[in-house]
Order: structure tokens, then sequence, then C-alpha cells
């Protein structure tokens, strides 16, 4: 499993978002955790397996799959299984729309840990 090589700018803003989500899961209760943590070895297994599949010329996992997984929280390992995998890493529009399921992630569980208070001024 390689994972070096040359960073785009998608690779490090995943890289910033990985710290955010780390510093938002930190304070939020468990259950944000377990799905992001369930979705991303879901996701890491699905880019493995669809790798596996184009390599063969097999039934592959459809694009909208792979980022609806990243869009409920596997984005951080879609990103590692990309990386590993050495797949989806060219296409500049699944990488775009990968980026912007990601970001979407982010700021929806940014939105739900805000305390009830900060919401509250937000109307």
């Amino acid at each position: 499993m390689n994972m070096q090589g040359k960073r785009g700018p998608i690779d490090v803003l995943v890289m910033v978002m990985l710290g955010v989500l780390a510093c938002v899961l930190a304070r939020s209760p468990w259950p944000p955790a377990a799905l992001v943590l369930v979705a991303s070895i879901v996701s890491f297994v699905c880019y493995g397996y669809d790798k596996s599949q184009a390599r063969q010329g097999g039934r592959r996992v459809p694009e909208a799959t792979l980022h609806v997984l990243a869009l409920i929280g596997g984005w951080p390992g879609a990103w590692f299984g990309q990386r590993a995998f050495r797949h989806k890493t060219v296409k500049t529009r699944f990488r775009l729309v990968f980026a912007l399921a990601a970001l979407t992630h982010l700021a929806l569980l940014g939105w739900w840990s805000l305390p009830d208070a900060a919401i509250q001024s937000l109307r």
C-alpha cells in the first residue's frame, strides 16, 4: 500500500478537513464518531473492491454509491482508499464531487455539534 506520491490541492484540502473532523469529533458524543468510523471502513473496502473489479473487468461500484458513502461520513476512509489503491485519483470531476461531499458532511456535522444556544443566536 503506497500512499506516497504527488499531492494536489484536493489532497491538501482533505488533510486540513481531517484535522477539523478530529477536532469536531473530539467534542461530539459517540454516535457521529461511530458513524464516521463505520462509513470510513465501508468506503475504504468499497474502493479496494472497485479497484479489483476494474482490473478484472467485473461489475463496479457506482460512483454515486462512493459519493453517498463520503457524504454520510465515510470520506476519510474513501480518501485513504483512493491513495492506498491508486483509484479514482485522476478523474477531476469525481474528485471535485468527492471534495464537495466531504465539505458538506463537515458542515452538517459542525452545525449538528453546535450548542443549542449558538443555533438559537443564528435565527
